[in-house]
């Protein structure tokens, strides 16, 4: 990944690419099955959080379901990720996360990758150009070493985090 351009002073390095998966009740009919679409979520109540920073997610859940000719039935909660994942397993909807999201088990759900293409999400740095605090420009330096060679601080590479993703409690 590299750097990417950036407006008004402002700097981001893409960091890796991690496929969406989706975050169903243990006992939701699609949890058995083995692959999932964005057609298969069109109908169901998809429970999304509504923090300022996950706008761009509400918007691309949007996007992705509406296309297929329905109107997404969204649930929006002020919530954080563990909350979101503990209504998904009392059966109040179903929901989206990273796949790096599925390392820790939750009661209660099962994670199952989309199987589609422009199923995936990148993670990205995003920081002021011209920031001169230290521990900035080190982290940066961090960033770009680790995305040169494909490897985090413990030598995984992305695609080892959250190998597992039948988390069903």
């Amino acid at each position: 990944m590299g750097l990417l351009d950036g407006e008004m002073g402002i700097a981001a390095w893409a960091l890796w690419d991690e496929r969406l998966l989706a975050v169903l009740p243990f006992g939701h009919t699609l949890a058995g099955t083995s692959s999932i679409r964005w057609a298969d979520l069109s109908r169901e109540p998809v429970i999304v959080r509504t923090w300022e920073n996950d706008g761009e997610m509400l918007n691309f859940v949007i996007g992705k379901l509406a296309i297929r000719g329905h109107s997404p039935d969204l649930v929006q909660h002020r919530i954080g990720r563990e909350s979101l994942l503990d209504l998904v397993g009392v059966g109040y909807g179903v929901t989206l996360v990273a796949e790096s999201a599925a390392a820790v088990g939750y009661p209660g759900v099962v994670f199952h990758p989309i199987a589609e293409d422009d199923a995936r999400i990148t993670a990205s740095a995003v920081w002021l150009a011209e920031n001169g605090n230290p521990a900035a420009r080190r982290l940066v330096s961090l960033l770009r070493r680790a995305a040169s060679t494909g490897v985090d601080s413990r030598g995984r590479s992305p695609s080892e985090l959250g190998r597992s993703h039948d988390r069903s409690g």
